[in-house]
């Protein structure tokens, strides 16, 4: 039996694989090569990759030869789902924008800062250049294995076997171990989080992430994460408010020169803002943006209120807009009413139930491992939605 706090493994300096230790191959030529090269020395999952990509490559006579034969060619992170795993998602805009930007950044990187570095040393990788697609791999084990020295050497660096240890989800109410390195031993050292009996499975905590973010970096998400968030902000604002159009076909031009258009999000100053809501698992109470709540009030106000609330200057509509303000119980039912509706119809919008994507997790042998994780990602956001909208529902009194 091991006792929280208790050495549960240590890690010797000389077995971590970064760029610094002489045991990796060719290590000489390789900090030539990285002097000449300073930004993909000072790119840290750049310069990960590239020690991951050199050992493979010579991975006979690598030192880390029994650690790199346990290892998979790559973690099917969601950057390397397919265009069709992708459209499992559904409409989550949060997610795909992830994607494009993940996969658009990889190629610009490896275009700009990493071919010319391959190019000039060839003799690092066997006389070949690693392929964008080979970089991409060793991306993948990058975000999904290493960990984060950038204070220590200013890398993020491999150590062996350690990262075998599964994410904590703290379903078995036990602490995640946790982990530093010894300066005095110069050593890397786990530490029982909990009291562990003989054989029981222990977990390392991957940090505070999302559905989203485990997917990109790790290759997997769980339910029930307290992290999670659903971005609203498009379905929100494809909802056209009151008073956005006139509604009159007879104004004349003198009137119609001084009619106020409603507050845009510009002119509101919340054109940056990204707006995502979540429920408190331990109490029940939704969470919303201060923000969102009035700007949904504002676009909501009387052609009259609005026009008063506009001949205040841009600072004053700014502290204004991030405070917590209600100007009369109608427009707080019809800011209510808007947001339900908006929300619910976000929920409609799926293609499929909650139900339905569990019956297909359920019977469907032949869903490849891309698929089945999009399907879980979206039964947990149509699971948000559901439950938040019948939060928002009680804290408001509409839940009849």
């Amino acid at each position: 039996m091991n006792q929280e706090g208790e050495l549960l493994a240590e890690v010797p300096a000389r077995f971590i694989l970064h760029s610094r230790n002489e045991r990796v191959c060719h290590a000489a030529d390789l900090r030539k090569a990285l002097a000449a090269h300073p930004r993909v020395a000072s790119h840290r999952h750049m310069l990960a990759a590239v020690l991951w990509l050199l050992e493979s490559v010579n991975c006979a006579q690598s030192f880390w030869q029994p650690y790199l034969s346990e290892l998979p060619d790559a973690v099917a992170t969601v950057d390397r789902w397919n265009q069709e795993e992708l459209a499992e998602v559904g409409h989550t805009l949060m997610l795909y924008e992830m994607v494009e930007y993940k996969k658009k950044k990889i190629a610009a990187d490896y275009a700009a800062i990493l071919l010319p570095f391959l190019q000039e040393n060839t003799q690092l990788f066997g006389g070949s250049i690693p392929s964008e697609e080979e970089y991409r791999r060793a991306l993948s084990l990058v975000y999904s294995r290493t960990f984060d020295f950038s204070e220590l050497i200013g890398e993020h660096v491999f150590i062996p076997f350690v990262d075998f240890l599964n994410h904590s989800i703290n379903d078995t109410g036990k602490a995640a171990c946790t982990y530093s390195y010894n300066h005095d031993k110069d050593c890397f050292e786990l530490l029982a989080g909990a009291d562990y009996d003989e054989g029981e499975e222990v977990f390392i905590s991957y940090g505070e992430k999302t559905s989203s973010q485990l997917l990109a970096s790790y290759g997997f998400m769980y339910e029930n994460n307290a992290e999670d968030t659903v971005d609203i902000t498009a379905s929100l604002f494809s909802l056209s408010p009151p008073h956005s159009t006139s509604t009159s076909t007879s104004t004349s031009s003198s009137s119609s020169s001084t009619r106020r258009s409603p507050p845009s999000l510009k002119q509101l100053t919340l054109e940056d803002l990204f707006f995502s809501l979540k429920t408190d698992q331990h109490t029940g109470q939704p969470f919303l943006h201060a923000s969102l709540l009035n700007f949904i009030r504002i676009q909501h106000l009387s052609t009259e209120q609005k026009a008063c609330f506009l001949t205040q200057d841009l600072g004053q509509r700014h502290d204004l807009v991030r405070s917590h303000i209600i100007f009369d119980d109608q427009n707080e039912a019809e800011t209510n009413r808007f947001l339900l509706s908006a929300l619910e119809r976000m929920l409609k919008a799926f293609p499929t139930t909650i139900e339905e994507d569990e019956h297909l997790l359920a019977t469907c042998e032949d869903l490849t491992s891309g698929k089945r994780w999009a399907i879980r990602y979206r039964k947990e956001e149509k699971r948000l939605l559901r439950d938040y909208i019948r939060a928002y529902r009680r804290y408001v009194g509409m839940d009849s």
